[in-house]
């Protein structure tokens, strides 16, 4: 009996629908995040868009799960066999040794899916992103919510609106003898490490403001953006490959 060809892959449309969902809250994070760095009274990003957030970038990968699942499932019956369990969740494994323990189906009957899966594993590119969305999801089901703290340096210095003088995260400066517009300014300019010791009424500091998890010392967008991007790269890879099957 001739097997009919599995091509319903439907999580791969949804999939592309959600992260363009997710890469749209995100902007609106990172306007807030902006003009938090002037703005006092934003000490933090919205906490539940942000533990959605999470929790749909973990989705993502769990639909695309269920699709090379279904396709295992496939191969396997064409060798009059059968999964002994459910694989319901994406895999993250600290070691290779490990990726293959958890998914042997995947490395046998698909190698080529194995390697896209294994392409994004700490081990294998030495980027965190992943097992830190996976561990947060998991935080967030036992948690109320992430506490989140603000940390702010120094993005420039607005002479009276006149000259703006760029200042790096770090920074370490000291402006003295400063007038503006005629007038002797009475403090001098004092950063260190990025961080406003002294400046005057006439010359106004702006700030950049960044928001992380207090517990893990994550930064949340940069976290939100490295995921967002590397699932989006995982979507495209896997699906060329599922489609050829």
């Amino acid at each position: 009996m001739k097997l009919k060809k599995y091509n319903n892959m439907i999580n791969e449309i949804n999939i592309k629908e959600l992260l363009n969902s997710i890469e749209n809250r995100m902007k609106k994070l990172k306007t807030f995040e902006k003009e938090a760095g002037e703005d006092l009274n934003k000490v933090e990003l919205d906490s539940i868009e942000v533990m959605n957030l999470i929790l749909n970038l973990r989705m993502c990968l769990d639909w695309a799960n269920n699709d090379i699942m279904e396709k295992v499932d496939a191969e396997m019956l064409k060798h009059n066999t059968k999964r002994k369990k459910q694989n319901d969740y994406f895999p993250y494994k600290e070691t290779e040794a490990e990726l293959e323990k958890s998914i042997p189906q995947i490395k046998q009957y698909l190698p080529n899916v194995y390697g896209i899966i294994s392409s994004i594993q700490y081990f294998d590119n030495n980027q965190h992103w992943l097992t830190n969305i996976c561990k947060l999801t998991k935080n967030i089901k036992h948690k109320t919510k992430e506490e989140q703290v603000k940390e702010t340096s120094v993005a420039e210095i607005n002479f009276a609106n006149h000259i703006n003088l760029p200042v790096g995260g770090n920074s370490n400066i000291k402006i003295s003898g400063n007038y503006v517009d005629g007038v002797k300014q009475e403090n001098d300019v004092i950063i260190k490490n990025g961080k406003v010791e002294s400046t005057d009424k006439l010359l106004r500091v702006i700030e950049n403001a960044e928001f992380k998890f207090k517990e893990s010392n994550i930064f949340i967008l940069k976290l939100l953006y490295t995921s967002y991007e590397g699932i989006k790269e995982f979507h495209r890879a896997l699906y060329k490959e599922l489609n050829k099957i």
